[in-house]
């Protein structure tokens, strides 16, 4: 007799959900890595300097694991002080999968594998989920697309991995979609739970935060709106869950040692208002999306808050006449209400404190209260929406799997729903060129460095990809400086940090640098080529002669060119820089108004530009203007505030810690009719307590200026005046024009001084 193949229900699902799998990555590498063949170590995905980050940290875990150091503290990098990476985005899970990469082929070729994979694995757990759901593939599939091919996943492409590896947070729904069916034991439920919290946390922490925040939402949703067996049923899960979280709290300590026994930011780090959604976003795509290259979206997207790798709450018209179909059809049904409920308050909460149209702020949100909570405060809005995107996930496969709409209109709108989140399909838009110079990828730093010696690599920072150029050498070197998201204090305070990471105006920048070198053991500095022409100014005071190789100047400091600046404090330099800072600020108000009568118009880049301002105040190469952004750590006036006030007032104003501008407060108080700090508040008895740096701003009088400015140049025994005066020193793209602070202003805030002086903290 013949034999009668019989392929089993269980046999089936799995073969479906590989399908799928194989699906997403088809479409992931389609999208975003086909201009990656043959090119995965000398191509990354992502463009700026976010993907250094992540390939550093892949380099870091297989390193310090291999040599068996402690791989939550690091030397390698903020040396000689070092880090704590728990406070950053560390991927340590992804790190370990990877290391057998890593260890062959470099970072460079794990990150691009991983951040292919990652869309892909976000969509096939959310096609579990969905098929769990509704039981059904082709609506499922339609679902995981939805959920890893979002706005949200198409901006965090481009270099933020660690918000890529969201396929855990399907999984938890899954999981607590199947305990609420009684398909799952509560002692297998609650492990299996912590599991996945345990992954996803080891991926970032950030996402642990607010799915637990749209959890707890979720569940006190369901029982405000259920009764009889179905809330009973709600209410016993609260206690596996906390069970999971327990065992996963456990799992973790180690962890959650390093992450709360030493210091950690008690600030948050970013501006909420910042990196919130806007409006009209949610109907107007971003370049992201290949709509968004339509030239009256491009106008309208460009205004967004942050950047436009942030600004994913882009849903398409399609997808939210899905949403609305439905609401209609099923707001009544408990699991209907609950969906469109969690989805209107989670779009909501994405847009964060402030309601912003086009860019422009109008009316407080409900989002401001989440500034008020511990983690949630460092959470940018903006990616709440990868919530909302599972969300609709969920509700499209449900609506395409059950709706009485005719097949035909369900299906022509799923279709236009795809097309309309299709993603830029550029190639090139998604991928940027590695640009490690030879000099690290050749061996040919062991021939000029000795192993763990300490350097500083211009440019410093987020402004450049030294984090990779180091990670390509096994760590081989040591760098005075880093880009972790967080700015140690103990690199925070020395004002040539600011100045050569955030461009900020400082005098002395030779003395300042020397003192910081000598301070950090640094012998030597390295120059990437590109750049080496706008350091050699303040470089070329060592008195070395630079050694170009392999794509960069190597300068060598001999340790007793820098002894006489060993044991100066940051306080010290701090002080002396904002004292000239103030005092330069003062007279050159003074001297604009002698010449024009009137303080209107001008701003620090005004002032720079005629040459009130020294010209080797600003070191290094000007600022990309993508760091201009709204939102942005760095501060378009470069941390000096200076023009009208009302009446014909003056107002002068400099950053720094109430312990650097105390002896300005006290040399001005007789002098000034008015003195803020932190500003916008009224100087007070309590002001000393303002934490890290914050804006001092002095008003003075026509009388009151002037008389400041003679004290100031007869007791000086330099020009205050560039003796360039009235040259434009800058093309004028260099010296953007600055945007209004972010601060809230007080009556006693005159809006030409907001106007005319800015300063964006």
């Amino acid at each position: 007799m013949p034999t009668v193949s019989y392929v089993t229900p269980q046999t089936r699902n799995i073969l479906a959900s590989l399908a799928s799998l194989l699906i997403y990555l088809a479409l992931s590498v389609l999208f975003f890595g086909r201009s990656l063949a043959g090119h995965l170590s000398n191509f990354h995905v992502g463009t700026g300097t976010d993907p250094s980050v992540m390939m550093w940290m892949l380099a870091w875990w297989s390193h310090a694991i291999g040599r068996r150091l402690n791989v939550f503290v690091t030397h390698a990098i903020w040396a000689p002080s070092g880090f704590n990476l728990a406070w950053a985005t560390c991927i340590p899970l992804a790190a370990w999968v990877s290391i057998p990469l890593t260890r062959i082929f470099g970072p460079v070729v794990s990150y691009n594998l991983l951040c292919l994979i990652a869309p892909a694995l976000a969509s096939w757990t959310a096609f579990i989920l969905c098929r769990y759901v509704t039981k059904s593939f082709w609506p499922s599939l339609l679902g995981g697309y939805i959920f890893g091919f979002s706005s949200y996943m198409l901006g965090q492409m481009f270099g933020n991995l660690a918000h890529l590896l969201v396929f855990p947070v399907p999984l938890v729904v899954y999981l607590v979609v199947r305990k609420l069916a009684g398909e799952i034991r509560t002692a297998s439920f609650a492990m299996l739970l912590a599991l996945v919290l345990v992954a996803q946390f080891l991926l970032t922490i950030e996402i642990v935060a607010t799915m637990t925040m749209f959890g707890a939402m979720a569940i006190a949703l369901a029982i405000s709106f259920t009764s009889g067996d179905v809330r009973s049923r709600v209410l016993r899960l609260i206690a596996p869950i906390l069970a999971g979280y327990a065992i996963a709290v456990v799992l973790l300590s180690p962890y959650l040692y390093y992450l709360f026994a030493f210091s950690f930011p008690h600030q948050p780090m970013w501006s909420l208002a910042a990196f919130s959604g806007d409006l009209l976003n949610f109907v107007i795509p971003t370049r992201l999306n290949v709509l968004g290259r339509v030239g009256a979206f491009e106008s309208i997207s460009n205004r967004f808050l942050g950047n436009a790798y942030e600004a994913g709450g882009y849903l398409g018209l399609p997808l939210i006449l899905i949403a609305a179909i439905f609401a209609r059809y099923r707001w009544r049904e408990p699991l209907g209400k609950l969906l469109i409920d969690s989805l209107i308050i989670i779009c909501v909460l994405s847009l964060g404190p402030l309601l912003h149209l086009a860019g422009k702020p109008t009316i407080g949100l409900p989002g401001k209260l989440l500034a008020r909570l511990p983690i949630l405060d460092n959470a940018l809005p903006a990616r709440f929406m990868l919530y909302a995107f599972l969300d609709l996930a969920i509700l499209t496969s449900i609506w395409l799997a059950t709706s009485s709409t005719k097949s035909a209109s369900k299906y022509a709108i799923s279709v236009l729903a795809v097309l309309f989140l299709t993603p830029n399909l550029s190639a090139g838009f998604w991928i940027a060129p590695v640009d490690t110079p030879a000099f690290f990828l050749d061996g040919t730093y062991r021939t000029y460095l000795a192993p763990d010696e300490t350097v500083v690599i211009l440019p410093y920072g987020f402004r450049g990809n030294s984090l990779l150029w180091q990670a390509g050498t096994d760590m081989y070197f040591r760098m005075a400086g880093g880009y972790t998201g967080i700015v140690p204090p103990e690199f925070e305070c020395w004002p040539i940090v600011d100045a050569i990471y955030a461009g900020v105006y400082l005098p002395d920048a030779d003395l300042q640098l020397k003192a910081f070198l000598a301070n950090h053991d640094v012998s030597a500095v390295i120059v990437s080529d590109p750049e080496e022409d706008a350091w050699r100014p303040l470089l070329s005071t060592f008195g070395v002669t630079p050694v170009d190789v392999g794509g960069v100047s190597l300068y060598k400091i001999p340790p007793l060119q820098l002894a006489a600046y060993k044991g100066q404090t940051p306080l010290d330099l701090e002080r002396q820089a904002d004292s000239t800072r103030f005092d330069t600020l003062v007279v050159a108000a003074n001297k604009y108004l002698e010449r024009t009568g009137a303080l209107a118009g001008l701003t620090p880049p005004v002032a720079y530009r005629l040459g009130l301002l020294p010209a080797d105040w600003l070191v290094g190469p000007p600022v990309p203007p993508y760091y201009f952004s709204q939102g942005s750590e760095l501060r378009l006036d470069k941390g000096l505030w200076i023009g009208p006030w009302i009446n014909g007032e003056a107002s002068v104003g400099v950053e720094g810690s109430y312990d650097a501008i105390r002896p300005l407060i006290d040399k001005y108080r007789g002098s000034a009719s008015q003195i803020f700090f932190p500003y916008p508040e009224q100087l007070s008895g309590t002001s000393e307590k303002a934490g890290g740096s914050a804006l001092l701003v002095m008003v003075f009088d026509r009388v009151q200026l002037s008389r400041a400015a003679a004290r100031i140049e007869a007791l000086s025994s330099r020009p205050a005046v560039d003796p360039r005066l009235g040259r434009s020193l800058l093309p004028e793209h260099d010296c953007p024009t600055p945007r209004p602070p972010r601060i809230a202003t007080t009556p006693s805030t005159p809006p030409d001084a907001i106007t005319h002086s800015s300063l964006s903290t």
